[in-house]
């Protein structure tokens, strides 16, 4: 699991009703979780192994509009699935950082159905 970045997260708090970050707070130093991503980075002239069953590993991802730059419908931002073993892929627009949980639940639980299995893991 990742969080993002500290400036995305300020941007966040203005879309998200009941998100609340005190103004001028900064984080001191990189968290323990970004310091051992760093440490553990390597690179691979091999690709990376695909998983070998539907929805067993799920690819995710947010990305934000510049706060004065929303879609021609208003989105604000998109939350990206792709399938690992498929690559079958979904793109989801919001308009309000509050739809990115249930639009995920709404994935999961459709794609369980259509492959009457569970999701393992969900990467973001």
């Amino acid at each position: 699991m990742s969080h993002l970045n500290e400036h995305d997260l300020h941007r966040m708090s203005n879309m998200i009703n009941g998100m609340k970050i005190q103004h001028g707070t900064k984080l001191k130093q990189p968290c323990e979780a970004c310091m051992a991503g760093k440490f553990t980075a390597s690179a691979s002239k091999e690709p990376m192994r695909r998983e070998n069953q539907k929805l067993r590993k799920i690819h995710s991802d947010t990305w934000i509009a510049p706060r004065n730059q929303p879609s021609q419908g208003g989105a604000k931002g998109f939350q990206s699935y792709i399938d690992d073993m498929s690559r079958y892929s979904e793109l989801k627009l919001f308009k309000s950082g509050d739809q990115i949980l249930r639009f995920t639940d709404e994935f999961l639980k459709k794609k369980t159905i259509e492959n009457n299995d569970i999701c393992s893991v969900v990467e973001m």
